[in-house]
Formats: C-alpha cells, sequence, structure tokens
C-alpha cells in the first residue's frame, strides 16, 4: 500500500494502516509506519500523525527509526510542536538507527519549523559516539541553517570538519566553502575555530580555502579585531602571491583586481607587521605556500 504513495491514501487504507500500528508483531507496525510515510503530505491528517507519534515510544527500535522516517516525510504538515518535541527525545535513543532517522525528519520538517530547540538537540548531536548520526546532523543543521549564517551552527559545523575525515564529510566542505566565501560567515567564527582553521591550512582542501580572496580574510581580521586571524591573513597573501602593503592607518591588499584599502588602528598595524615579520623566517623554507 505504502508503495502506490498518495494515490492509494484513501480514509479506508489510512484506517486499516492506522489499526497496523497496534499489531501485536513489531514487523507489521514498522511496515505500517512505512506505508503511511510513503502515502506522503496527501495522508498528514491529526490521526495520522497522532499514531506515528505514538509509534516513537513503541518499545522496539525498529519501529521508533520508521515512526521518525514517516514522520519527517509527511513534511510541515508534521511539524507540530508535540512531534518535534518527540523527534528531539528521539535523539537520545539507545539506537543509532532511530537517532539518524531522527536527524533526517528533522531536516525534512523544513527550515520553518527550525527552533532553538531543535537547533541544540541537533548541536549534541554533531558530538554523538556513533559517525552516522554525527553526519546525518550535520546534513540536517546544513538544511535547517540555510541562508540564516547562524553562529552556533556554523561554529559546530567547522569545528565538526576540521576534527574528522575530511574525505567523510566532502558535502561538509562544500557547504563550508560557500558560506566562508562571504566575510558575514567569516567574521561569526570563534577564536578558537580560526585558530583550528590555521592549524589544519596543510589540509588539502584547505588550498581552495586559501585561494578565497585575501582582502576576505583581512576583512575579518579588521571586523573582528581578533588576532588569530593574522597567520591565515599572512598564509593567504603568500599562497597568492598578494602584496600587502601597510601606510599611515591603512592596510592595501594588492594582486587579486584593484588594490583594496582598509582603515586599521595604529595597534592592528603593529600588530600586523609584527606578524608578518614573526612569521617570515618560519615560512621561508615551506614551499606549499610559495609555489
Amino acid at each position: 500500500l505504502g508503495r502506490l504513495g498518495e494515490k492509494a491514501a484513501n480514509k479506508e487504507v489510512i484506517k486499516g494502516l492506522l489499526a497496523a500500528l497496534s499489531d501485536k508483531e513489531c514487523d507489521v507496525r514498522a511496515c505500517a509506519c512505512d506505508a503511511l510515510g510513503r502515502l506522503g503530505e496527501k495522508a498528514a491528517n491529526e490521526e495520522v500523525i497522532k499514531g506515528l507519534f505514538t509509534a516513537l515510544i513503541d518499545k522496539e527500535c525498529d519501529v521508533r527509526a520508521c515512526a521518525c522516517n514517516a514522520l519527517g516525510r509527511l513534511g510541515e504538515k508534521a511539524a507540530s510542536e508535540e512531534v518535534i518535541k518527540g523527534l528531539l527525545i528521539a535523539l537520545s535513543d539507545q539506537d543509532y538507527r532511530v537517532k539518524k532517522r531522527a536527524c533526517d525528519a528533522l531536516r525534512q520538517l523544513g527550515e520553518k519549523a527550525a527552533s532553538e530547540e531543535m537547533i541544540r538537540g541537533l548541536l549534541i548531536a554533531l558530538n554523538d559516539r556513533d559517525s552516522v548520526v554525527r553526519v546525518h546532523a550535520c546534513k540536517a543543521l546544513i538544511q535547517i541553517d540555510g541562508k540564516r549564517g547562524d553562529v552556533h551552527i556554523m561554529n559546530a559545523l567547522v569545528d565538526l570538519f576540521l576534527r574528522s575525515d575530511s574525505e567523510y564529510y566532502h558535502f561538509l566542505w562544500n557547504h563550508l566553502k560557500n558560506a566562508l566565501y562571504h566575510s558575514e560567515t567569516m567574521i561569526i567564527l570563534k577564536s578558537d575555530i580560526v585558530r583550528k582553521l590555521e592549524i589544519s591550512l596543510s589540509k588539502r582542501h584547505f588550498e581552495e580555502f586559501l585561494a578565497m580572496p585575501t582582502h576576505k580574510f583581512v576583512n575579518a581580521l579588521l571586523k573582528t579585531v581578533d588576532v588569530s586571524w593574522m597567520p591565515i591573513v599572512i598564509r593567504a597573501a603568500l599562497y597568492q602571491r598578494n602584496a600587502i602593503v601597510v601606510w599611515n592607518n591603512s592596510i592595501w591588499v594588492y594582486g587579486s583586481g584593484k588594490p583594496k584599502e582598509f582603515k586599521c588602528s595604529n595597534e592592528m598595524k603593529n600588530q600586523l607587521v609584527e606578524a608578518f615579520s614573526g612569521l617570515g623566517k618560519e615560512l621561508r623554507g615551506v614551499t606549499f605556500y610559495l609555489k
């Protein structure tokens, strides 16, 4: 019945599937959840949502996982406070499959359903002991964040990428690369995350990061007044063979199109000059940045 899709979503079929949610066999209950989800938004009435919500606390993990999956497939019509709360509780389930499906369901409910509580739950799931759960929580946060540029989500996603196998999270790098290209995203990164970025610049993916216009890194440095950006500014300039000129109370960036001028304080100007001098000896033998 589920495979027939929305065409099978009549009252009689739905009534039969709801009755199957109470079957004594767990396989039947799980398949009933799956079928209701496959019927799509057309089947997303109050009775169906209530039945699937109840299945979230079934004693069998397969049923709980299928209930999460079904609620996600019903889309925004299922995005009630009660359902979201149930899915957030499912994020703490003992079975990784339930947690994975709960992440997927929260992602499918749409950006409009996103709340601070939902984001907090998914951020916690980013640190789950199971890598599959972390991946699915990551995908959910990317979907939920959309164009928001939420400070907590962005910092958590960058941190996850830096401490994980980058090949496993290739989809995350594509998201971060596009997000970090915008100066507005760079300036919300916390100091400890920026320092981790600098330490990780030898990773293959970060050639693309260093290839971003140098003036964007200079802008992040001056907007945040965070000296953690200085090593990245220097490495990006060297990698791109750009020149950074400090003159009076301005910093000029040459080499990437029209020269860019940034006003800066005497203190920041002196710190930048000192940073260039201090890293000069260190970077002389590093051919990676001078190719």
